[in-house]
């Protein structure tokens, strides 16, 4: 039945993007793409690729981190108050590599 929803375009499976290995520019600055928008929708935070039309469902404190990457937050600021450096560094480079956010240099 699943190979039958499949071949229909019914069933479609991604696998989690794997994130490269990122060297972050602790000086640059998250930007969110402007070819991104994101909502709440029930109890998870959702952005959307509007170039790939991929959504991406995240847990609400998510929210959070996209809100600063507003691009006058540096990447070592965000680090430094993060509860959890590597959650926050992991989660930074998963968004770039996503496409849904961009590192800045300092103007």
């Amino acid at each position: 039945m699943i190979q039958s929803l499949s071949q229909d375009g019914f069933l479609v499976l991604h696998e989690t993007p794997t994130v490269v290995d990122l060297d972050l520019e602790g000086t640059a600055f998250p930007w969110r793409s402007d070819d991104a928008i994101a909502n709440v929708v029930e109890d998870n935070f959702v952005i959307m690729n509007m170039l790939t039309s991929e959504a991406f469902s995240f847990e609400r404190d998510v929210e959070t981190l996209w809100n600063i990457c507003d691009g006058h937050h540096a990447v070592d600021d965000i680090l430094s108050a993060a509860a959890s450096t590597a959650d926050v560094e992991y989660l930074i480079k998963f968004l770039l590599k996503l496409g849904l956010i961009e590192l800045r240099p300092a103007e």
